[in-house]
């Protein structure tokens, strides 16, 4: 039976109410996606256009008139191509946001670089080149970044990108389950809406409801969900449906494996790809740091041999990629006598007799971190990453894994010399449990969202932590 045109009831704390009449007001979601991704594209060319335009001003020495603007021609039709590849027209790009705006410029600066370097192969002029690339390309890339924002600041002050995307949530019998605030939410069988795949009219009230959304969301008993299944294979339509049951088990996709099915509840965090050029960033600092530290840590080795007896470095067993031990280097800070092995003791600052003279010096400017650049040449540890901690390692009596079990998950990639909780503060004993949560947080978010510029900027504002910022 088809849906009435009478009011549909939906959830009535904090969630949206949709009246019937107003469903044919969202355009339907394949032609608002695509009009949107054409205005946008639309909206990058003429952005390039008129950062090319603007350098056409510029005084008659410096301005690129003999630049052939079918080269300009050629970058934007690259551009489109790899921005699409490069999620510059994902989501979140439609709405202005800083990543968007990256990936956008980053897409152009590509194809850019690629031309010019061939053209310095092919033995070009490099007066037409330097022009591309120190005039031109600026004023590009903020004509495309202006015109983004600008695009954004219209779409919202019009509504174009409320309720973008559209998530449905159908209860159909499943009143245990909370909606978040702002969901839109329909009651199935208030409104006779039915997976029966036997019923052509059934069908057709349910694509009718479901093709308004991006996304389609079923709450259901479990006796019922294979019908849902079912019924929305054909809806043309990204659908889920909350199963309770697995939700412990954290599952992040499903797969088969010889007619079986299966749950995926883990995956690498890199790429290949991502995991090379990481790898490559680690070979490169770690080297020239070594280099360039290696008067100091020089100094340091000798200080610490005269300071007190003992060796000069120390190595403590440390859990690494893969939940893996490695022995992670410092150099030795604390009298031998009173070392403490698997780091269960809390270190208490000025008042701790373990730490040296010398000790207290190289753990306040974080000297006594730098052996670890051994450690990431080798492979066992990366220049940013979550800092690796020792197998007794407290937040206050309590062992970090017992504190919150997500604590492995952060092992997933190599431990790093800093990485983002340090840079947002979050550095030194843990004498609270909110000490680890906090840092196991970042560290958590740092997984999901690894790039290799992140690493760059935590790399570089590691020396601003290092004197009291906790600013990021």
């Amino acid at each position: 039976m088809p849906v009435p045109n009478a009011e549909l009831a939906l959830a009535t704390t904090g969630v949206t109410v949709l009246d019937r009449p107003e469903l044919p007001n969202y355009i339907a979601r394949g032609h608002r996606r695509l009009r949107a991704h054409m205005q946008l594209r639309l909206i990058d060319i003429l952005g390039m256009t008129g950062g090319y335009a603007l350098t056409l001003l510029l005084p008659a020495d410096t301005s690129p008139q003999a630049l052939d603007a079918g080269v300009l021609l050629g970058l934007m039709t690259m551009y489109l191509v790899i921005a699409s590849h490069f999620g510059a027209y994902a989501v979140d790009a439609f709405q202005g946001s800083k990543a968007g705006i990256g990936r956008a410029i980053l897409s152009f600066l590509i194809p850019l670089n690629l031309a010019g370097l061939l053209a310095m192969h092919l033995g070009a002029d490099s007066q037409p080149i330097e022009v591309l690339l120190l005039r031109v390309s600026p004023a590009v890339c903020l004509g495309l970044a202006t015109a983004r924002v600008l695009f954004a600041i219209h779409a919202n002050s019009r509504g174009d990108l409320d309720n973008w995307p559209v998530t449905l949530v159908l209860k159909d019998g499943a009143d245990d389950v909370e909606m978040p605030h702002g969901a839109t939410v329909i009651d199935a069988k208030r409104y006779d809406l039915r997976p029966d795949i036997t019923d052509p009219d059934a069908l057709d009230a349910l694509g009718t409801i479901v093709n308004r959304a991006d996304r389609v969301i079923v709450a259901c008993p479990a006796d019922r969900r294979e019908s849902w299944a079912v019924a929305l294979k054909g809806a043309n339509v990204d659908a889920e449906i909350i199963t309770a049951e697995i939700a412990t088990l954290g599952p992040i996709g499903a797969g088969n494996f010889f007619g079986h099915t299966t749950i995926k509840v883990s995956t690498g965090p890199l790429a290949l790809r991502d995991r090379a050029l990481k790898r490559l960033f680690d070979i490169v600092v770690g080297t020239a740091a070594i280099l360039c530290l290696f008067p100091i840590m020089l100094v340091t080795a000798i200080a610490v041999r005269l300071d007190s007896p003992g060796p000069i470095i120390f190595k403590q067993k440390r859990i690494g990629r893969g939940n893996r031990i490695f022995y992670m280097q410092k150099f030795r800070s604390m009298h031998v006598a009173k070392q403490d092995a698997d780091g269960s003791r809390l270190t208490t600052g000025k008042d701790d007799d373990r730490i040296t003279r010398v000790g207290r010096f190289i753990r306040a400017t974080s000297i006594d971190e730098l052996p670890q650049l051994f450690d990431v040449i080798r492979g066992e540890m990366s220049i940013v990453g979550p800092r690796p901690h020792a197998l007794g390692a407290k937040a206050g009596d309590t062992l970090y894994w017992h504190v919150d079990p997500r604590y492995w998950h952060r092992h997933a990639v190599k431990p790093g010399m800093t990485g983002l909780a340090q840079v947002r503060g979050f550095r030194g004993t843990t004498f609270t449990h909110s000490d680890l949560t906090d840092r196991l947080q970042a560290d958590l978010e740092y997984l999901s969202g690894w790039t290799l510029l992140r690493d760059i900027l935590i790399t570089a504002l590691t020396v601003k932590v290092l004197v009291g910022s906790k600013t990021f």
